[in-house]
């Protein structure tokens, strides 16, 4: 009949709206997710890069202070997992004994570091894998005697931080496509109720009830 056809126009329309309003929800939700994490990626790099910059920086300083004999120590304590270094002199020769120092070689990048840290300037590049390198120069008393070169991957403690703060997004993100789709289907209730008033109203004024 025509009441059951109106019934089922209301009832498809409820749902046709609850579901545009759940779609705009996960678009937008989805949206904004995929911004923040990539730009949680890219600070991620960013702080990564700055911390193995400076710590290049500073094994450098301490390889110019350094007493003959001792830089050979102070770059075996600087090597961690995370934290790979070389240093070499003017001559693209060791800086002081490295059993690794072949490994250098095989560095992408590591001849163009070392030429720029030679003029006196720092370097830095980022790495596929989120690797750094980095590079800074040792000065003497007259000019630059070597470079260190540094092969970084971001901290443990750093990556769990970021790694925290994407569970924690993930979260978000969950609750905020079900506050949506919850809104959504609610309003879309509201308005399928004020359209059922509207159609009550019509047919009555069609039976001349004014």
């Amino acid at each position: 009949s025509a009441s059951g056809g109106l019934r089922g126009r209301r009832i498809g329309m409820r749902l046709w709206l609850g579901a545009a309003f759940a779609g705009v929800t996960l678009i937008t939700a989805a949206s904004v997710y995929v911004f923040v994490n990539d730009s949680s990626g890219r600070t991620l790099q960013s702080q990564a890069a700055d911390l193995a910059v400076g710590r290049t920086a500073g094994l450098a300083d301490a390889l110019a202070r350094a007493e003959k004999g001792e830089a050979a120590p102070l770059l075996a304590d600087a090597n961690t997992d995370t934290f790979e270094a070389w240093a070499v002199n003017r001559h693209n020769q060791p800086f002081a004994p490295q059993a690794n120092f072949d490994e250098l070689a095989g560095i992408e990048q590591s001849g163009a570091a070392i030429q720029t840290a030679l003029t006196g300037r720092r370097y830095r590049l980022g790495l596929p894998g989120d690797l750094i390198l980095s590079a800074a120069p040792i000065f003497g008393k007259a000019r630059v005697r070597g470079v260190v070169i540094v092969r970084a991957a971001p901290p443990p403690a750093l990556t769990r931080a970021f790694d925290e703060l994407r569970g924690d997004r993930l979260q978000a993100l969950a609750i905020a496509i079900a506050i949506g789709l919850l809104v959504g289907f609610v309003v879309s209730s509201l308005i399928s109720i004020r359209v059922k008033r509207l159609a009550r109203s019509a047919e009555q004024m069609a039976a001349g009830h004014f």
